[in-house]
């Protein structure tokens, strides 16, 4: 089985590509944004060489099948590739909750000040994401657990990026590195050591 094909078994329990076609195809969108991410979907197929019922319409699936997926193999640039993505995302939240790319929510003041104290610009863009997520969730830093690291890996997988555990083990060194480094992390809740 190559990497981009995804078991029969799989395809009977949930939801596929097309049952999203036609959830689209019913809804309430507009023209445009409907036909994006219908195009969207039927690239996905494309790259992943099978028919949309084959598919299941399940983003953590999807996210492991993807990553592997060339660009230029099926004919498109980078940027149409990320755009693609980004549509199946915006796609996939009609069915299960998807995480944004991209964080959309203010910092909390606690997480606020703590991510300031970050000496380095690769750590500030290594934390970021997972600073956003603490913040969103309502946890402070004095109440991060393995099981929020454990509940951030599950958000990350869920997420549709190309490498959900490269950014994990970035995000885990970074971590570690702050807890060192950054003066009153320990008082805050940086001592906490990811799995």
């Amino acid at each position: 089985m190559s990497s981009r094909s995804i078991p029969q078994t799989q395809c009977a329990s949930a939801p596929n590509l097309a049952d999203l076609l036609a959830m689209l195809e019913a809804g309430s969108f507009p023209e445009r944004k409907r036909q994006e991410m219908a195009s969207a979907i039927r690239t996905i197929a494309r790259a992943l060489g099978r028919p949309q019922e084959e598919i299941p319409a399940n983003g953590r699936l999807l996210a492991s099948r993807l990553k592997d997926v060339s660009p230029a193999a099926i004919g498109i640039s980078t940027g149409r590739w990320n755009n693609v993505r980004s549509l199946l995302r915006n796609a996939l939240s009609f069915i299960e909750p998807i995480p944004p790319g991209r964080n959309r929510n203010d910092l909390s003041a606690e997480w606020h000040t703590l991510y300031n104290k970050l000496g380095s610009r690769s750590d500030k863009i290594a934390l970021s994401r997972v600073v956003h997520f603490l913040s969103a969730h309502g946890i402070r830093p004095g109440e991060v657990t393995e099981e929020t690291f454990n509940a951030y890996q599950d958000h990350l997988d869920r997420s549709l990026l190309k490498r959900p555990a490269q950014t994990f083990a970035l995000t885990v060194r970074a971590w570690r590195r702050a807890e060192a480094t950054v003066e009153g992390a320990k008082d805050h809740g940086l001592d906490t050591q990811p799995p």
